[in-house]
């Protein structure tokens, strides 16, 4: 009723998000389920503004206390005493009910998987009852939580597909960054929204631009028009009203479609540039990757970046890895960076993926810049790693290691022997970048070469091998004296 809807409010607005749902703990028995529903979504929308504040903490506990500005910090035992009264009425409400409680769990980032498996269940049965809105949110919110239930899926792409002309902007946006979050390429469903996204484009908001094209990216699905069209949009807006993360995300995004430089990159500069300080360490790096994409150089605006990047508290070890390949890819070779990046890189060195490891000294021997520290701490990694590197980090690792001058044999023999094995799976390029690190080496082993020589002569038959490559390998052979 309105009088307990006033006192929900009243207690978000004395006590934040864990007040309202304290008061569903205390009286919760007598409410039904749209009640409990609505104090859920007053909670979750309480806790969605405060992290638009600059205190805002970003992050809300399913599992341990602590204080939160106005009172937004929801603790793990009164998320406990909650739960009981959204499941005591999981089968009693309909299906906006449903989703208005995923959408909630979403926003208050309480990954519950059994609860949300439950509300799942729920919505699978009551799916036909869905706005379009409704299924947008249920799409939005279960991949936000990390939660992919495959039959709602399917209920809810057949749903948007046959109603895509009835969605709103936010409703085909929503869906399509949904699609892409949990990584499901419904090539249909991905269409059918690009070809209604192309003629709206004018009227998108910017996070609508941003999660369009970031969605076509993450998901490799390219539609040229509506890419053509949002980055004309985007050059027209001049970036206002952009978050920086919106642009950091769609320039990322174009990078990854394999876009050159654009004619919005000009004043996309000149806007970062003005809000660099309010980039944080992952727009920055998203950012300074995209260039290095693109192959687009421009010292002064790199400097801007890695100075704001470099005074960020918190650099993940794939920031440090992705910053320096990117400014290795475009030529930008600043020693004091390239120490301060490496000095990270050395500091997380066990949390680096192979991948990681492989750009980091590739950056290393690109640039003619060594790092001794960094690469002792690389080679120790990758030889932690070496059953899960694939061929090409593997080859870019070898490469880099001999190009920088380094030829320990325990190395380069633990590297031979896992190349071997996975030999079959090598690129013609790869197999002639490998070839040429052991020559550069110095490393003759014949055994190996005939292996080696064999599987690159079976790449050969199987598809047209580069000019490069080619001289490449016979260098390699004839530097090694093997005939």
């Amino acid at each position: 009723n309105r009088d307990l809807r006033d006192r929900l409010r009243l207690e978000q607005q004395n006590g934040g998000p864990a007040a309202v749902l304290r008061l569903l703990v205390r009286e919760g028995e007598q409410w039904d389920t749209i009640t409990v529903s609505t104090a859920l979504h007053v909670a979750a929308s309480a806790w969605k503004e405060h992290q638009r504040t600059p205190n805002g903490s970003g992050a809300c506990s399913n599992g341990g206390g602590g204080g939160g500005g106005g009172g937004a910090t929801i603790d793990g035992k009164l998320w406990s005493e909650v739960r009981k009264h959204v499941r005591a009425r999981a089968d009693d409400g309909d299906a906006r009910q449903f989703a208005n409680n995923a959408w909630s769990l979403a926003i208050l980032k309480l990954q519950d998987r059994p609860l949300l498996e439950e509300l799942a269940s729920g919505l699978l049965l009551k799916a036909s009852e869905l706005k379009t809105q409704e299924a947008s949110n249920c799409s939005w919110a279960f991949a936000t939580a990390r939660c992919f239930h495959k039959p709602l899926y399917d209920v809810l792409s057949s749903q948007t597909l046959d109603r895509a002309d009835e969605c709103t902007n936010q409703d085909l946006t929503n869906t399509m960054w949904a699609l892409a979050a949990i990584a499901r390429v419904d090539v249909p469903l991905l269409g059918a929204i690009c070809e209604r996204l192309v003629d709206r484009v004018p009227q998108l908001r910017p996070q609508e631009l941003a999660n369009s094209i970031w969605a076509m990216a993450s998901a490799l699905y390219e539609h040229r028009p509506l890419v053509l069209a949002l980055s004309e949009r985007a050059e027209r807006s001049g970036w206002g009203g952009f978050s920086t993360q919106n642009m950091a995300n769609f320039l990322w995004a174009y990078a990854k479609l394999g876009y050159g430089a654009a004619g919005f990159l000009v004043r996309f500069k000149c806007e970062a540039t003005e809000r660099m300080t309010d980039f944080s360490a992952q727009d920055v790096v998203t950012t300074i990757w995209a260039m290095g994409t693109i192959q687009h150089r421009d010292e002064a605006f790199l400097r801007s970046c890695t100075a704001v990047l470099q005074r960020r508290t918190t650099l993940q070890p794939q920031h440090a890895s992705n910053t320096l390949w990117a400014l290795a890819a475009v030529a930008f070779a600043d020693a004091p960076i390239y120490s301060w990046l490496g000095g990270r890189a050395s500091d997380r060195i066990v949390e680096f993926k192979p991948q990681e490891s492989a750009n980091a000294i590739w950056a290393l021997a690109t640039s003619t810049i060594k790092d001794g520290e960094l690469v002792s701490s690389v080679s120790w990694q990758v030889m932690r790693t070496l059953p899960e590197i694939s061929t090409q980090s593997l080859a870019n690792f070898v490469w880099a290691f001999t190009k920088l001058g380094y030829e320990q044999e325990a190395v380069l023999a633990a590297v031979q022997e896992e190349a071997l094995r996975k030999r079959g799976r090598f690129s013609e390029q790869d197999l002639s970048t490998t070839l040429w690190a052991f020559a550069t080496a110095g490393r003759r082993d014949d055994v190996f070469l005939e292996l080696w020589v064999d599987a690159i002569a079976t790449t050969a038959r199987q598809q047209p091998v580069k000019p490069q490559h080619t001289s490449n390998t016979l260098w390699a052979l004839a530097t090694l004296a093997f005939h």
